[in-house]
């Protein structure tokens, strides 16, 4: 799925993280890596349902961006999944 924003609207980028857990292993925590011509807002995890969202806004017109998410699972383990944004006006 490529999400598709205006450079002047903020959008939330939601990740769902369900199907990296096992048994007894639970979300801890997530790290956004945005690229430089886009701006991050807030973001938020629910470490119970396996969910996360963070907000994006910004970038130039006619570009392929790629948000890459990092997640820490109790068990130490680091997934990343990506995102990618295109930035359309109007």
């Amino acid at each position: 799925m490529i999400f598709l924003t205006d450079p002047d609207t903020a959008i939330d980028v939601p990740f769902d993280w369900n199907d990296s857990l096992g048994d007894g292993v639970t979300l801890t925590s997530v790290a956004y890596t945005v690229p430089e011509d886009l701006s991050k807002g807030a973001d938020d995890t629910d470490t119970e349902a396996g969910l996360s969202k963070v907000r994006i806004s910004g970038g130039t017109n006619g570009t392929l961006y790629v948000l890459e998410a990092i997640a820490t699972l109790s068990s130490g383990e680091l997934i990343t999944k990506r995102a990618p944004i295109r930035v359309m006006a109007g």
